[in-house]
């Protein structure tokens, strides 16, 4: 039986397959490649927040955020956080952003389950903010993915919902 982490794993490999010919500005306006982090960007240091990645755009941060189980089986929500920097006055960033969300989008609705152990499910979110973060230009996946329920040692076990 795969984890949660396992799945998380998954999604970070699958997110960097369907960014991998990206090249978008980062905060200085090079074109670089698009970071994929699982949980959080990284620290230098217990305590410190390395400033310059902090600023560390584009990326994408993948979250196992949430999960609901029955007695037969469970979902997880993993979040993506799609961050694009473009300090460009018409600020297509949002378009940039909008990209990656398609990629990914698009990587998972044609490959549905994930190292043979995750199928995609319903439902499947995504949004960009309704306010302005200019230079930073922000998008959110929220997929569901079905997961195993632990089965209980006990096998004569008869439980109520």
């Amino acid at each position: 039986m795969y984890g949660l982490f396992s799945l998380q794993s998954a999604v970070v490999e699958a997110v960097k397959e369907a960014v991998a010919d990206y090249r978008l500005k980062n905060s200085h306006g090079d074109l670089v490649p698009v970071n994929v982090y699982p949980g959080f960007i990284p620290r230098d240091g217990a305590g410190e927040i390395d400033a310059e990645r902090v600023t560390d755009y584009p990326s994408v941060i993948v979250q196992a955020s949430g999960a609901e189980h029955t007695w037969e089986d469970g979902t997880v929500q993993v979040r993506l956080l799609v961050g694009v920097a473009d300090s460009s006055p018409d600020m297509q960033g949002h378009q940039d952003a909008l990209n990656v969300i398609d990629s990914i989008t698009r990587r998972f609705f044609r490959y549905r389950i994930l190292v043979n152990a995750f199928p995609l499910a319903m439902p499947y979110h995504w949004q960009t903010l309704d306010y302005d973060t200019f230079p930073v230009f922000v998008g959110i996946i929220t997929s569901t993915w079905r997961i195993e329920t632990p089965q209980s040692a006990h096998a004569d076990t008869v439980y109520d919902d």
